[in-house]
């Protein structure tokens, strides 16, 4: 018996609410069975273009019988790896996968950018605007100790932003864009303000 040259998956919305970015789901898309799942990704972005394939999360129904159970009796539903064909997650006759938007995505290099832009703005404001920050204290001069701490504080995160910029590959393109602040306070509060 020879395999169908395209097998029709549906895509569901992950929760019982529709999606904002694909609200006619559910949807019917034709692929063949030796797609990705990165290719179905793409055809489901043709069809609902505010659904970018960055902001999609694919996953199976979990069998019942699937060992990681939920706490409230269902079984967690398995995430689908873009480089995954069809066949290989068990889509080659067809069924129904469910997609999550993941919401707004902003490129990893940027957010490295802006977390090390952090100490790169604020320690010079601390360190140049003393008259501004510190009114109350006494006039002072920098110790050797403070100089030599900003001038290797300053070069550790620019050289960060050099790699960042020209020397590191990232493994996944985006992440949620919210999570840009919570990244951030470490290098932004700890770093720079402290």
């Amino acid at each position: 018996m020879t395999a169908p040259a395209t097998v029709d998956i549906t895509v569901r919305p992950a929760s019982a609410k529709p999606l904002p970015t694909a609200p006619s789901l559910p949807v019917s898309l034709p692929l063949p069975p030796t797609a990705t799942v990165a290719e179905l990704k793409r055809a489901l972005a043709s069809k609902y273009p505010r659904l970018h394939v960055h902001r999609q999360r694919l996953t199976l129904d979990a069998p019942p019988d699937f060992p990681g159970a939920k706490a409230n009796g269902g079984a967690k539903p398995r995430v689908l790896d873009d480089d995954e064909t069809l066949a290989a997650a068990g889509l080659a006759s067809g069924g129904h996968v469910r997609v999550k938007d993941l919401g707004p995505q902003i490129g990893w290099r940027t957010v490295y950018v802006i977390e090390y832009l952090g100490p790169l703005l604020l320690h010079p404001l601390f360190y140049h605007g003393k008259a501004l920050i510190y009114r109350w204290a006494l006039p002072y001069d920098h110790s050797a100790l403070q100089r030599t701490t900003y001038a290797l504080v300053m070069l550790h995160f620019l050289k960060r932003e050099l790699e960042t910029l020209y020397l590191h590959k990232f493994s996944r393109s985006t992440m949620p864009f919210a999570f840009v602040f919570r990244n951030s306070a470490h290098y932004w509060l700890l770093s720079g303000a402290l």
